[in-house]
């Protein structure tokens, strides 16, 4: 059976804040799941019924992997992103097959592991304290729990965010460059190019191909439905490449 073909798009805008209500502002017209690290500005949208949060599993471990970069040796960090691994090992294994038997993998094999993670967090939590670096690797992951379990009860989740990242990655790169956005209209306008561009990414589509059929075809829509009709996720990759 093959993978089933999903719609794939990244989307920003410019917010003036990192709050609460900036998010909640983005995603008002959003339903389902949200996946983010443990930041709390995403708390007051994942508190609506219509959200689930879903927690993120590389800054777990990347905590952990902070600690073993220090101490170069076997310890509690390291039998931690042991079992992380094992984890890992398993969504290498089942990403290019379908959802629903990604789904029933995950609770055969990767639900125990999840259990035993958790267990081994509840039983090194009295040992370290909760300021030092290692009890903040430790309780971050317990109380993201309820999130980071969520991907296992739906296969089209992913176990962290790294494609999300990965996307933001050229942003944050090229930030270092201009610094400032010199007007709030070139920042939305900024948001508006690396959201067009990062979704051709994701679709696998030629961005330069697709600007140029862009900018020659945008001005025939006259509905939002027409609008739609001609995203990157609605594009034949083929035809741009005639």
């Amino acid at each position: 059976m093959p993978k089933q073909t999903v719609r794939k798009s990244v989307d920003r805008s410019y917010q003036e804040s990192r709050s609460g209500s900036s998010t909640s502002d983005f995603f008002k017209n959003f339903k389902g799941y949200h996946q983010s690290d443990g930041y709390a500005g995403y708390n007051e949208l994942h508190n609506r019924d219509d959200i689930t949060g879903v927690g993120c599993m590389a800054h777990v471990r990347r905590k952990f992997m902070d600690i073993v970069k220090i101490t170069k040796k076997p310890g509690i960090a390291s039998k931690i992103i042991d079992i992380i691994s094992k984890l890992y090992d398993i969504e290498r294994m089942v990403k290019e097959l379908p959802y629903e038997q990604i789904y029933q993998i995950r609770q055969e094999r990767s639900l125990p592991i999840m259990e035993q993670l958790h267990q081994t967090l509840l039983y090194y939590q009295d040992q370290a304290p909760p300021t030092s670096i290692l009890g903040k690797a430790i309780n971050y992951p317990l109380k993201q729990w309820p999130k980071l379990v969520v991907y296992l009860e739906n296969g089209q989740i992913r176990i962290d965010n790294n494609d999300s990242e990965r996307a933001i990655k050229p942003f944050v790169i090229g930030r270092k460059n201009w610094l400032f956005n010199n007007t709030e209209k070139g920042a939305k306008a900024s948001s508006i190019i690396f959201s067009i561009i990062e979704t051709c990414k994701a679709n696998e589509i030629n961005s330069y191909n697709y600007l140029r059929y862009l900018f020659a075809n945008i001005h025939k829509a006259k509905t939002k439905q027409d609008l739609r009709s001609i995203l990157p996720y609605n594009i034949d990759p083929g035809f741009l490449n005639l």
